[in-house]
């Protein structure tokens, strides 16, 4: 109960700010509309932001609220095949943010939920752009080794605290909660990861240097 206590908490509070922030800025449309055509814009255009942000929220806390919730079924799932989808996917958001993707996949099975590790794929890619400057550089890779699969997500982005490190997973954790808003993170894409490494009977880790990037690392059973 305390657990789901914390949680609603932290919830509330994260949908607060962006709620107040739409509910300021169409106020101050509705009296700019006449007066100011310009400012008007600029308005519309933060209440998309901000629509979009409250959006992502609702979306990562339904993934998570499912995971917890349901167990999903597994089959033999192709990591690579889930892998390289994912990175055509996003490639176009890469060039966009000028930044390298770096490919390095081996073919590796794995015993899973393909939608449910699609999404772990998708959030430690998506971690990544946001935290890596433009003309850095993104790394992913799929390997097999020792009856495990190992998927690693690197990047050349501004790091992680040392002290920091063992709270990254935590849901609504964020190292710099003003840069994080900037960047548009919600604060539980690692804590979606964690949740699907484990319930794969895997486990996630998370290396970083501050200012030199960070590489997060998902160990999952192999299937042979």
């Amino acid at each position: 109960d305390a657990i789901r206590r914390d949680f609603v908490a932290a919830a509330s509070h994260e949908l607060k700010t962006p709620v107040a922030s739409i509910q300021a800025a169409a106020e101050t449309l509705s009296h700019a509309l006449d007066e100011d055509p310009e400012a008007a814009r600029r308005f519309v255009e933060h209440l998309l932001r901000d629509s979009e942000r409250l959006s992502m929220i609702v979306r990562d806390l339904l993934d998570l609220s499912r995971l917890e919730s349901e167990r999903a079924a597994f089959g033999s799932v192709r990591l690579d095949a889930l892998a390289r989808d994912e990175v055509d996917r996003v490639g176009d958001r890469f060039r966009q943010a000028n930044l390298e993707l770096d490919v390095h996949i081996d073919p590796v099975t794995v015993r899973g939920s393909a939608e449910d590790l699609v999404l772990l794929i998708s959030n430690l890619l998506d971690n990544a752009v946001r935290y890596t400057r433009p003309g850095g550089r993104v790394s992913i890779e799929v390997e097999g080794r020792n009856g495990e699969a190992r998927l690693l997500v690197s990047d050349t982005g501004i790091g992680i605290p040392g002290r920091d490190l063992p709270r990254v997973f935590e849901r609504f954790y964020r190292v710099d909660r003003a840069r994080a808003r900037h960047t548009g993170g919600t604060g539980l894409g690692l804590a979606i990861v964690k949740h699907v490494a484990e319930q794969h009977g895997g486990r996630v880790e998370a290396r970083s240097e501050l200012g030199r990037g960070s590489t997060f690392v998902v160990t999952l059973p192999r299937q042979v």
